[in-house]
């Protein structure tokens, strides 16, 4: 599985980790918030499918909560992310060969979980929508397991976005984004308040996945309207958002791999630890 983490890797990391696989052993129950990638509505009454090891025992309870050393949180590291630029423009869902540059590569994503990818992410806006695409190496494709809230449970994209810079005052839009046996998913969520929490419908999107093109390959693509997110946005050139998105990537036999550009969605639902970004021409 994914789970094994490196020696380098940071030691809260590890903690994180390690209480992912103890509740995979039903030694302990799931919080509130969810386990990483989770939607909070995950915990309200979502099921997962027979298929899923990850379902905690009901039963035991955690008793203890691990106080980090003074020597941990100065060994702790938290990863830098850019700020990301946004191009003015939209993007066709289903024909992703002229998009050019990606706004990030998968490469520059921290694996919280599992190892790096690769491929490419673009993000466009205009004032009407916000447009999506990504494009990863795939060999093994998942869609299967999770539905409609907890479609990250598939492979599946999540952006989290809030306007302005990161706070911790307010909720941000969270869009899970995958596909599923009934059809491609968009599942809009307000975090942490876990409100609001809907498919969103009537839109383009597609996902698409090519097993015989090289080792695999997935697109990834979808334009919401600015008017379907919970935040009122206003998108020019020159604005700066709150923005963080995180990739979930099951590999059958090599186990969940879990990527992130920005923080605040993998682990705890944290506002204002969400990445940047800003709208550009």
């Amino acid at each position: 599985m994914g789970d094994d983490v490196p020696a380098d890797r940071p030691r809260e990391r590890q903690r994180t980790i390690s209480r992912r696989r103890a509740i995979q052993m039903g030694l302990l129950t799931m919080g509130a918030a969810g386990l990483a990638g989770c939607s909070g509505a995950a915990d309200d009454g979502g099921t997962e499918t027979a298929t899923d090891t990850r379902t905690a025992s009901a039963t035991p309870t955690e008793t203890a909560t691990a106080t980090p050393t003074a020597t941990e949180t100065a060994t702790t590291t938290t990863p830098e992310f850019d700020t990301l630029a946004i191009q003015r423009g939209s993007i066709d869902v289903t024909d992703l060969s002229s998009l050019g540059a990606p706004t990030v590569p998968l490469e520059d994503f921290d694996a919280w979980l599992g190892d790096t990818g690769e491929g490419d992410i673009w993000l466009r806006w205009d004032e009407e929508q916000f447009y999506f695409a990504a494009a990863v190496q795939n060999s093994h494709f998942e869609k299967f397991i999770g539905t409609e809230k907890i479609v990250w449970d598939n492979d599946a994209f999540q952006v989290g976005m809030a306007p302005g810079a990161p706070t911790g005052a307010s909720n941000f839009v969270e869009l899970n984004f995958g596909d599923t046996f009934e059809g491609p998913i968009l599942w809009h969520v307000m975090q942490p308040s876990d409100e609001a929490s809907r498919s969103v419908t009537d839109i383009d999107m597609r996902v698409e996945h090519f097993p015989d093109d090289g080792e695999g390959r997935t697109e990834f693509a979808y334009a919401i309207p600015w008017s379907e997110l919970g935040h009122e946005f206003d998108p020019a050139p020159g604005t700066r958002l709150s923005l963080t998105i995180a990739q979930h990537d099951r590999q059958a036999e090599r186990g969940e791999h879990w990527r992130t550009y920005g923080g605040g969605m993998l682990g705890v639902k944290e506002p204002a630890s969400l990445g940047t970004a800003e709208f550009t021409e």
